[in-house]
């Protein structure tokens, strides 16, 4: 489904939710191409997991099994992607009709740096990458259903303000300008449609 995004509203969005909880959000349509991202730029650890092809398709099969998921609950998923990081993903819907998916992620929730550390060398032996622990941020269990909830909130407002809306299509076009050009006005039964 063909999407139209007031970008910069969304970005300005994004922008306080990442300052606020310091977690990456991701919008996506509903074929899982990318609409935007604040920051752009996915974080270290997962530029590393994306520099090898197989790896990105595994990212690719893990945020699609979420959006399924997350489809099929009509809620909020909270899961750990192929390479142990913590995401959540909600439907992005618009009249009832999923029009895509919201998405935050790139986080850890182990705590303990000896243990993090250790993570990390198996997910590189594991995959054959260079990964590092520097930069994944953590968050504790009650920190990550906080983000959610603020996540579905933001994600209500984008929905609410038309941030991001699907673009109408032929008759539905049609009908939609007709009611609204001659909203608060009689309509005669025999009226043509322009």
């Amino acid at each position: 489904m063909l999407l139209t995004a007031k970008t910069d509203e969304l970005r300005s969005i994004m922008e306080l939710f990442y300052n606020l909880s310091g977690i990456r959000i991701v919008i996506f349509d509903s074929n899982f191409l990318e609409i935007t991202a604040y920051p752009s730029e996915k974080c270290a650890f997962c530029r590393e997991i994306c520099s090898k092809q197989n790896l990105v398709q595994k990212c690719a099969k893990s945020d699609s099994a979420s959006f399924e998921n997350c489809i099929k609950t009509g809620d909020i998923v909270i899961y750990k992607c192929h390479a142990g990081l913590v995401e959540a993903t909600l439907p992005l819907s618009y009249d009832g009709i999923n029009i895509g998916y919201v998405m935050f992620g790139q986080i850890t929730d182990i705590k303990d740096k000896a243990e993090l550390c250790e993570f990390v060398h198996q997910i590189n032996k594991k995959y054959d990458v260079n990964c590092s622990a520097k930069g994944l941020k953590y968050r504790n269990t009650k920190q990550i259903a906080a983000a959610a909830k603020l996540l579905e909130i933001c994600t209500e407002y984008i929905i609410l303000k038309e941030m991001v809306v699907p673009q109408c299509e032929g008759i539905a076009a049609l009908a939609k300008r007709y009611i609204s050009d001659r909203i608060g006005r009689n309509i005669l039964w025999n009226e043509r449609m322009p």
